[in-house]
């Protein structure tokens, strides 16, 4: 296999596991290479040493715990992979300029409340000023096959929509003037909390796998975890789509209760005529039964992370 869709699973590996001891020795005996080499090819994929994209990755996952989950200080600093309260306050603050103890509250009040005024005044232009679900329910696993894109503006979304569209017109062999042929496709995201702010993110978006599927040995896998999910369907053009989101976080979430997961968020989409895609989101949600305990209680089975 091709050392770019490797080091694409391997990227979901470790954002399935950041709360594990992920050494450069680990990951480099999983992609088969020594060390050295594996650390340049690392750093020339990623843009970012092995070290510093886990440090982000479990860093911005804290700042999602903070503003999404109401989760204490202590426990994100333990969920973060920080062995001291001290250490991940350091950490925190040097990345984000802030605090982790103040952090919520000025976000919530500052740039959070403002992004929120503006996210309700695109929603009621799309007539999504009342946003609610289609429903809450259980979704099966998916496999998919997928590239990883950067957003660094909204508008760059229609870009990969457009160009993950020719692309699977040549893989599944379906004609460029019948994209409904092709089928769904999956885009997902763990740097939620650079789509949210407004910041760049990186996307992984593909298709679904079947047996027998070729994709594989072009592309990296993930699974797309099952579990409970709140399902919101709407149509708008592609570069739209993350006001959706956002009002998802900002405007539905806070109002409903509801307590989300820290994994990954996914949505489908289809072509629905030259300007509209259909999308379907899936925001994570806790079982029913986790929502009677804390986030201490929930946590206590899973392992403390090593320092990083």
């Amino acid at each position: 296999m091709p050392v770019q869709p490797r080091l694409l699973n391997l990227s979901t590996f470790i954002n399935e596991h950041l709360r594990e001891d992920l050494t450069l020795e680990v990951l480099a005996q999983r992609m088969n290479l020594s060390p050295f080499h594996f650390h340049r090819k690392f750093r020339a994929y990623f843009g970012e040493s092995l070290h510093q994209h886990i440090k982000r990755l479990r860093l911005e996952r804290s700042a999602y715990s903070l503003l999404y989950r109401l989760t204490p200080v202590s426990t994100v600093a333990k969920n973060s992979g920080y062995k001291t309260l001290s250490a991940f306050s350091h950490a925190f603050s040097a990345h984000f300029g802030v605090a982790p103890t103040r952090f919520r509250d000025v976000m919530m009040k500052g740039r959070l409340a403002t992004d929120t005024a503006a996210v309700r005044e695109r929603l009621q232009s799309m007539g999504l000023a009342a946003l609610e679900p289609a429903r809450i329910d259980t979704v099966q696993e998916k496999s998919i096959a997928f590239l990883r894109a950067e957003i660094t503006a909204p508008g760059a979304a229609e870009a990969v929509c457009l160009a993950l569209d020719e692309w699977q017109s040549l893989s599944s062999g379906a004609p460029a003037a019948a994209p409904e042929a092709r089928g769904e496709m999956f885009v997902s995201t763990v740097d939620l909390f650079g789509l949210l702010t407004g910041s760049s993110f990186r996307i992984d978006i593909g298709r679904e796998m079947h047996a027998g599927d070729t994709q594989r040995a072009m592309t990296g896998t993930a699974t797309l975890p099952r579990g409970r999910y709140a399902i919101f369907e709407f149509r708008c053009p592609p570069e739209r789509v993350i006001d959706v989101v956002q009002g998802v976080y900002h405007v539905w979430l806070p109002d409903s209760k509801q307590a989300v997961r820290p994994q990954v968020n996914y949505l489908s989409f289809t072509r629905d005529g030259e300007r509209e895609l259909r999308f379907t989101l899936y925001v994570p949600l806790e079982e029913v039964a986790a929502l009677a305990g804390n986030d201490a209680a929930l946590e206590a089975s899973v392992p403390e992370a090593a320092h990083s």
